[in-house]
């Protein structure tokens, strides 16, 4: 998705948002996904996972000779999400789980305060990257059907 928006983002270095992209997640292959709504249920808390994720990011840097320093820099850029690029891979990464959840008719099969995580799960990550807005309108569109379509109300703010 990076790639091929790319084409069409102004003032982001595309392939340094690609790099940020592609390291991003790197910590969930020791931790594990700890998703949103894990914190929603208060199975575990964003300071525990940040620490969690930090950790390993550590040890990849501490264990990787040369590129460790690099691939650390990248996922703590995404992190903080201060550069466009990391605002960019961010958005996309968040864009990215709602049409992973439309393809597979996920919206709030749990209750509704997974209702509510879906249909604003983007929004913050957007409000930081705008040129994404018109693609996540779309996605919304989808969304509000599957809503209707689940029986779960479409709810103002969701929009």
């Amino acid at each position: 998705m990076a790639l091929i928006l790319g084409e069409k983002i102004r003032d982001v270095d595309i392939y340094h948002a690609i790099q940020i992209c592609l390291v991003h997640d790197l910590a969930e292959s020791i931790t594990g996904d700890v998703d949103s709504y894990r914190i929603i249920l208060g199975e575990v808390t964003k300071e525990q996972k940040h620490q969690m994720e930090e950790e390993a990011m550590l040890n990849f840097k501490n264990k990787i000779p040369n590129a460790g320093d690099k691939i650390y820099k990248l996922w703590e850029e995404y992190d903080k999400h201060e550069t466009e690029e990391a605002k960019y891979a961010r958005a996309l990464d968040k864009i990215e789980a709602l049409i992973h959840l439309l393809s597979v008719d996920y919206i709030a099969k749990e209750d509704n305060a997974a209702a509510e995580l879906v249909a604003k799960y983007a929004d913050n990550a957007v409000k930081e990257f705008p040129q994404l807005k018109p693609m996540l309108d779309n996605i919304k569109t989808r969304q509000k059907k599957e809503f209707e379509k689940q029986g779960f109300e479409w709810k103002k703010h969701y929009n």
